[in-house]
């Protein structure tokens, strides 16, 4: 939630004190300052704070974060608002109470930079008398904005700054020296800030210049909204200064330019510098002088850009040429982040309007359209070309869904809906709407109760109950951690589904009761809650595709480097590098336990141990062969290369357990030890603490070599040993051990079950579903949650049964 989404909240006027759900509350105040004394605000200021510290103290939850929002109120009667004096004195309160908590201060629409002479008379008089004195220290602090802005963001030894929220919105910074002293503070590296509102705030061109130049030195910053500056700019002072700033920073991720009266020649120019900040995710230019050929040039930008997902293009005149070149974007044939896309007010015609419905229609756009969540189309003509085809889009049981929204509405949804906005008129939302969502959160909490209340799972958890009830249980500890994590997980998920259920009557009677209320508020909120409802929904049915008895359990994931000789052993360590992310992502604990070093780079093979709940169950999609094609960094060349690596998981056995014990006898196997290898220090190479089993009656071979002590290297070994025994014995009683075996293929070319493709473009695509990722580095980085859920999901469509002996 952004500072300026947490103020909106909260009526202007009103004085609260309390704590929400992500972040204190200090104080709010409209009629709240004295006009001159800083005493009274720095002591107002420090028993407030001691205040929130005693009420936070008495809450279970304790959340260390607050925001300060001291927004000036523009409501009629409310004239009171924080100028340059109780800026000096806001400063000195903060140094003198350390309040180490604050991460957000809200001062929009206040007097902050402006002379005494622009208060108007009516202030003047809400405000009251003030002495002689208090005249004279106001005329001293008038031009103080800057010193006071450095005392409060910049952190000292004797001041510790955590403000990352600042919004500034609606003063006079540029009449004073204020936005250069925003410049300073971000160049200076040190500010801790991340989120920079300036709009509206009467900055001129040499303040945008300035922060520009700034953002050079600046590693901390990810959101900057600079709309509406007071002075407008020229043609060649915009790119000037819209250049600098995209083309230094490497960090900044939304940025807002709206009303900077930027032509064709200035979006060329954005367009491109976007490819120059990679991590742009947000790019706003609302009510700028836009046309067709800079619509083109952004939507060509787009295409290749790795992660811009939200673009606010509105009330700009793109035109229908604007809009083919968007529908390119839509239709194109390489999955973009695209998420949100707004061409409100762009003077699209009929035949533009079809041209975009149509690229959302196309085949091919199965993938490439999958990330878009939010088209707004409305304040555009619509006629008997794009009816038809927005009525197809917006059928039922669609993924895309019709809202009438006021036109300085921007809608969200939480899930993966589709918005289609056209509508000019009307009300948001439609019961239609709701009643859609409501629909489709009660057909998921219908499957997921059903699986839940099943004969066999009720059995399961009584019999996991009484032998947790049994006050011998941790005699064996395996076997109560065994029994303690089961019934954890199936107890939770019970607990979940009433909840969800819960909520999902709780929001349908909230929203009757909005409904003959005519509360449209309450009915936003509404769609929002039964939106979450669904999404989680959805979540908890994808957990319960986890639904065998191995699948709560922790793993082995074992990787062997395959055809493509020092390439395929470099590629099992990356292909180590991402589970190892993506378990600790998902708070699985993480081990290497076992390591065969290439010779020049990598691992021959790698073995991982992921513990924690469900380990098993997310990773065994991932069994099968990796191919990974890029320009080697082996070959002097630089040619392309592909190479193989081959992926195995094996849930690990539940000891003590009668119907899953797996027995090893001592006679059946052949214990060695030997020295470990790869770097180390003084005793991890002068020891034999490394130990290899080789179980006879079956071939397999296991090691471990991770510990120091050979007794617990031994123990580590023996349960990797019970984890491929008992991965076995399930593929007996499923009569699929030549189905496994088939299943993964030789370690070469035409078993790949995934492609990793880094050159000569970026994509990453499983062909067991085709779902696709062109974010390579993400996806490296151990986000493969995607891929995962697809394929259990796709496994769950087929009706097809979940064959342990087929996935590991």
């Amino acid at each position: 939630m952004s500072l300026q989404d947490f103020v909106h909240n909260y009526e202007m006027e009103s004085l609260q004190l309390g704590i929400t759900a992500r972040r204190d509350v200090i104080m709010r105040m409209a009629n709240f300052f004295p006009s001159s004394e800083d005493d009274g605000l720095s002591s107002n200021f420090q028993a407030t704070s001691q205040a929130l510290a005693a009420r936070r103290s008495k809450t279970t939850e304790g959340r260390p974060d607050m925001v300060l929002v001291l927004a000036g109120n523009t409501r009629e009667g409310f004239h009171h608002r924080v100028r340059n004096i109780q800026l000096v004195a806001l400063a000195n309160a903060l140094h003198t109470s350390q309040v180490p908590g604050l991460v957000g201060l809200d001062l929009r629409y206040n007097h902050l930079g402006e002379h005494e002479e622009d208060v108007t008379q009516h202030e003047a008089e809400s405000v009251g008398e003030v002495d002689e004195e208090g005249e004279r220290d106001e005329r001293e602090f008038l031009l103080d904005t800057a010193s006071s802005l450095g005392r409060l963001l910049q952190p000292t030894p004797a001041y510790v700054c955590r403000i990352a929220d600042l919004n500034l919105q609606g003063n006079r910074l540029g009449r004073s020296v204020g936005g250069h002293a925003i410049a300073a503070l971000l160049g200076a590296g040190t500010c801790p800030l991340q989120e920079l509102d300036v709009g509206n705030s009467g900055l001129d061109v040499s303040n945008l210049i300035a922060i520009a130049q700034s953002l050079r030195a600046n590693r901390s910053l990810k959101a900057l909204n600079l709309d509406n500056p007071v002075v407008k700019t020229t043609e060649e002072e915009a790119i000037q200064y819209i250049g600098k700033m995209l083309q230094v920073n490497r960090v900044l991720t939304d940025l807002s330019l709206a009303k900077h009266q930027m032509t064709d020649h200035g979006a060329q120019v954005l367009a491109e510098r976007l490819l120059d900040n990679r991590p742009l995710r947000r790019l706003v230019l609302r009510a700028n002088r836009i046309g067709s050929t800079g619509a083109s040039a952004l939507a060509a930008s787009m295409l290749r850009h790795p992660t811009l997902a939200e673009f606010d293009l509105s009330a700009n005149r793109i035109g229908d040429a604007g809009a083919k070149a968007f529908a390119t974007v839509l239709k194109a044939n390489m999955a973009t982040p695209l998420e949100t896309l707004s061409l409100c007010s762009t003077s699209l015609t009929d035949d533009g309007m079809a041209t975009l419905a149509n690229a959302c229609l196309k085949p091919q756009n199965a993938e490439a359209g999958s990330r878009l969540r939010c088209l707004l189309l409305w304040g555009n003509t619509f006629g008997p070309k794009t009816s038809p085809l927005m009525l197809q889009l917006c059928e039922p049981g669609g993924r895309f869904h019709t809202y009438g929204v006021e036109t300085d509405f921007l809608p969200r949804l939480v899930d993966d809906e589709v918005l289609v906005a056209y509508q000019e008129t009307g009300h948001f939302p439609s019961d239609e709407s709701f009643a859609s969502l409501a629909g489709h959160a009660h057909r998921e909490i219908e499957v997921i109760h059903d699986v839940v209340v099943a004969a066999h799972n009720a059995q399961e958890l009584a019999e996991l109950r009484h032998e947790a009830a049994d006050p011998n249980l941790w005699d064996d500890a395996s076997n109560a951690a065994s029994v303690v994590q089961r019934l954890a997980a199936l107890e939770s998920r019970e607990t979940r589904v009433h909840e969800l259920h819960r909520q999902f009557l709780d929001t349908k009677e909230l929203y009757v009761l909005a409904k003959e209320e005519e509360d449209e508020s309450m009915r936003r909120d509404c769609v929002s809650a039964m939106s979450a409802v669904r999404s989680e929904a959805q979540q908890l049915r994808l957990e319960l595709l986890l639904s065998h008895e191995s699948d709560a359990r922790s793993c082995f994931v074992e990787i062997q480097a395959g055809a493509g000789g020092t390439d395929s052993c470099d590629w099992t360590a990356m292909l180590a590098r991402m589970y190892a992310r993506w378990g600790e992502a998902r708070e699985f604990q993480v081990q290497y336990v076992d390591e065969s070093a290439g010779e020049e780079a990598g691992f021959r093979s790698v073995v991982l141990k992921l513990d924690g709940a469900y380990a098993y169950g997310w990773a065994k999609s991932e069994a099968g062969v990796h191919r990974l094609v890029r320009i080697s960094p082996f070959d002097s060349a630089g040619r392309r290369h592909t190479s193989f690596a081959q992926v195995r998981v094996y849930p690990m056995a539940a000891e003590g357990r009668s119907k899953e014990e797996i027995e090893v006898s001592t006679k059946d196997l052949r214990i060695d030890t030997f020295r470990s290898s790869g770097p180390g220090g003084q005793h991890v190479n002068s020891t034999d603490s490394a130990i290899r089993i080789t179980h006879l009656p079956t071939g397999i071979v296991v090691q471990s070599q991770s510990d120091r002590s050979q007794h617990r290297n031994k123990a580590e070994a023996m349960a990797m040993l019970r984890a491929k025994l008992y991965k076995c014995k399930l593929e007996e009683e499923a009569q699929a051990r030549q189905k496994f075996a088939k299943g993964l293929g030789d370690n070469a070319w035409g078993n790949q079950i995934r492609s990793y493709v880094l050159h000569p473009y970026q994509l990453v695509k499983d062909h067991r579903t085709n779902y696709s990722e062109s974010n390579t580095a993400q996806v490296l980085d151990g986000n493969i949650d995607e891929f995962i859920e697809k394929m259990l999901l796709q496994q769950t469509a087929s009706n097809t049964p979940d064959q342990e002996g087929s996935n590991a």
